[in-house]
């Protein structure tokens, strides 16, 4: 995980110098070469870091909320996804935030959690998506892979755009050894 370390300490030296955006470039590296390498507590305590220092970044609170999903952690993935749908909506991209919640939906089992996601879809505007969540069976496991999180986690909002403008449904690969990234092809 040497990759990984020296990532997140290039982010301190680029913060350090006031280079937020290449920080947090840095930053994103590491919490990717963690995740692919299946150190999920350490990429959440980037996330954490990141956020203590620049709280307003959205897609650090979307990975957050997908680790605290993975983890199981679902009190805690409620106030991250919270958080997150808030950031987004200040950034201006709650469509962005709809569709990841939407996947969400498709990978937690519990119904109370879907019931969250479906009022946050809601507050978004997402009058059909909310609907689909709220009909969703129980039939969705419980135990969810660490495949389709860090898949979700790793798509970039040039990907979720991508997908929305072709009317793409995103869904993470089905082999749990498979971690390749779905990527939506340029027109």
């Amino acid at each position: 995980m040497a990759a990984a370390r020296l990532y997140n300490r290039a982010g301190d030296l680029y913060l350090a110098e006031g280079e937020n955006p290449t920080a947090l470039a840095r930053y994103g590296h590491a919490i990717d070469v963690y995740m692919q390498a299946g150190q999920y507590d350490s990429a959440i305590a980037v996330c954490r870091k990141i956020l203590r220092l620049v709280p307003n970044v959205v897609r650090t609170r979307c990975t957050l909320a997908w680790l605290c999903i993975g983890k199981g952690f679902l009190d805690i993935a409620r106030e991250e996804v919270a958080a997150y749908v808030e950031a987004a909506k200040r950034a201006g991209h709650p469509m962005l935030a709809a569709q990841q919640l939407r996947l969400m939906a498709r990978y937690v089992g519990h119904r109370e959690f879907r019931e969250f996601l479906a009022r946050h879809l809601l507050e978004l505007g997402d009058r059909d998506g909310a609907a689909r969540v709220q009909a969703l069976e129980d039939e969705v496991s419980q135990e969810i892979s660490w495949n389709p999180i860090v898949f979700a986690a790793l798509l970039t909002p040039e990907e979720l755009r991508r997908a929305a403008q072709q009317g793409v449904d995103l869904q993470a690969p089905r082999r749990d050894d498979a971690i390749d990234r779905f990527m939506i092809q340029p027109d």
